[in-house]
């Protein structure tokens, strides 16, 4: 489901670029990576296919930096994080299940997986407003708000009339271990979806790119229906106002 995830984004964002008002630009889409040691050489020689390509305007990563046994130690994340910022590019990741859920298992250490959720958050986001990477881009964070400041990871930005947001969407169909964080987390997923569309509606854009890892068939299959109901509302709206242009 992953993989239908990506091409649906590929499809849509390459659908912004066929006006001819608008000018074509490439970024690179990846995620569950690196896994293991084996991984992590393979990985390298990525970010050196990727830092090889011509104009390129940004990575985005969908979760899953480390694999699900290795170590959360505040060490190892620090190593993935230092790995990601080799790309030369901005660098936008949304986190995975394996980067503080999973956390909680023997093998990756034993700890509290929302206090390793806070060390995620804390190390891969180190500066406001901007992105990281090789050359950290200015992002607008659903942080920068009162009502969810924790969720430096939601991130959105915008390039020629397409509304580009990463959304925290992991697990959500599975038993949560602080149900309040569960309530919290699907609210803030939830906020700032409806955000991103909110926003294409008044700069009349072209498309919107979701950026989440889902886990599970359950999961996409709410978060569809969700995106699905969320587009129906803003073409209904944009009907109503005789708006020539439609949203995807």
């Amino acid at each position: 489901m992953k993989n239908l995830l990506l091409l649906l984004g590929i499809v849509l964002a390459g659908s912004a670029c066929t006006n001819t008002d608008y000018h074509s630009y490439q970024f690179a889409l990846l995620g569950d990576n690196p896994y293991s040691p084996p991984g992590y050489i393979r990985y390298l020689r990525m970010i050196e296919h990727v830092n090889a390509q011509p104009d390129l305007q940004w990575i985005v990563h969908l979760g899953d930096v480390k694999g699900g046994d290795s170590s959360c130690s505040d060490a190892e994340l620090s190593r993935y994080f230092e790995l990601n910022q080799l790309f030369e590019a901005p660098f936008i990741v949304t986190p995975g299940d394996n980067d503080w859920l999973d956390c909680k298992r023997a093998s990756a250490g034993g700890f509290n997986d929302y206090e390793r959720l806070a060390a995620f958050r804390r190390i891969f986001y180190p500066r406001a407003g901007y992105s990281t990477g090789g050359n950290p881009m200015p992002i607008m964070q659903q942080s920068a708000g009162d009502e969810f400041s924790e969720f430096v990871e939601n991130a959105m930005w915008e390039r020629d009339g397409v509304i580009f947001a990463s959304v925290h969407v992991v697990a959500l169909t599975e038993p949560a271990t602080d149900p309040a964080q569960y309530a919290r987390r699907t609210a803030a997923a939830t906020a700032w979806i409806e955000t991103a569309f909110n926003r294409a509606q008044q700069s009349n854009a072209k498309a919107v790119f979701l950026a989440m890892q889902a886990g599970s068939l359950k999961e996409m299959l709410a978060i569809s229906l969700l995106m699905i109901f969320l587009a129906a509302v803003v073409l209904m709206v944009a009907r109503l106002f005789g708006m020539k242009k439609g949203y995807l």
